[in-house]
């Protein structure tokens, strides 16, 4: 269904209609879903209409009833345009889905792989004191999920570009790399994506990339 069209679709329910909460978060779905399909393909562009429509038309209803069902609707649509955004390049406007998306996560153990995230799109869009803050307070609490490690490690390398404690970061962005290859998670586009351009500068990288490639995984 077009998303116009489905939208143009939820208007028209009468206003006492007696399943209209259940139609319109039927509606708000479908839309979650057609962004997700299209996220699927690669149509990142493509997905943001749909997910953003969803959370037009579901917000209202989380507001007036707090629905569990609801709610998952709204944190996957925040998560839907916070994860394509992130692939489109626009990193600052991720940010604030990435929080939506945590603020209807129930627990901070759940919570913590998105809050990589969250760190990660703040530490691209060049504000990397608020992201070493968030990768800071998950490794005090020891809630840093083994499977985001290489997000850390990411936001330790930017960081370190624009601080004095140049290799301090660098040598915690480094023992995160190693523990994401021992944890079987080491990030896809390592070593040559642009957020391990601080660490691309050193001379020892080559050694590094080389160990972190024949090293054992988990």
């Amino acid at each position: 269904m077009d998303c116009w069209k489905s939208c143009q679709l939820t208007q028209t329910i009468p206003a006492e209609a007696p399943n209209e909460a259940n139609l319109i978060e039927g509606e708000a779905m479908a839309l979650m879903n057609l962004g997700n399909i299209a996220s699927a393909k690669q149509d990142f562009a493509g997905s943001l209409p749909y997910f953003e429509e969803g959370m037009r038309i579901g917000e209202p209803l989380l507001k007036e009833q707090a629905r569990n069902s609801t709610k998952e609707i709204i944190r996957n649509c925040h998560w839907g345009l916070a994860d394509s955004l992130d692939n489109l390049g626009r990193d600052a406007e991720a940010i604030p889905h990435w929080q939506g998306m945590i603020d209807l996560i129930r627990t901070p153990k759940e919570q913590a792989a998105f809050r990589t995230n969250h760190a990660l799109s703040l530490a691209k869009a060049g504000r990397t004191a608020e992201a070493l803050k968030e990768i800071e307070e998950l490794v005090a609490a020891q809630l840093l999920p083994k499977s985001v490690l290489g997000n850390a490690a990411a936001v330790y390398s930017l960081a370190s570009a624009k601080s004095s404690e140049r290799e301090v970061l660098q040598q915690k962005a480094i023992k995160s790399l190693r523990a994401a290859k021992k944890a079987g998670s080491l990030p896809i586009n390592f070593p040559s994506g642009k957020e391990f351009d601080p660490l691309r500068a050193r001379a020892d990288f080559p050694k590094l990339v080389n160990e972190l490639r024949n090293a054992p995984s988990k």
